[in-house]
């Protein structure tokens, strides 16, 4: 029976760890490339998750989506697909608001 727990539990982690590392809610402000790329499994690229966090890194926080279209090689489509709102003076995905679409 032990051996059945533990089966069970493993087959568990196995099919709910994606799930667990899914983004319910992100600041564009201070999320590193990682946890950029961990939106929506991946919709954003390595590459575009380093763009926007060296931009933000040299030229300051984004408040509206007009400052996160300057990131070089950002496609307006990823914003429309993602639905940023922004709050307080932040730019937050939320993962409610998500539409599947191909990585970008």
């Amino acid at each position: 029976m032990r051996g059945y727990r533990f089966s069970a539990l493993a087959l568990l982690l196995v099919f709910a760890g994606p799930c667990l590392a899914a983004v319910d809610e992100l600041s564009m402000n201070r999320a590193g490339v990682e946890e950029l790329m961990e939106i929506e499994d991946g919709i954003i690229s390595r590459e575009l998750a380093e763009r926007i966090v060296k931009y933000r890194e040299e030229n300051g926080p984004f408040r509206t989506e007009k400052d996160l279209l300057r990131v070089p090689d950002l496609d307006p489509a990823l914003l429309d697909i993602l639905m940023l709102e922004e709050k307080d003076g932040d730019l937050v995905y939320e993962a409610d608001t998500y539409v599947s679409m191909p990585t970008y």
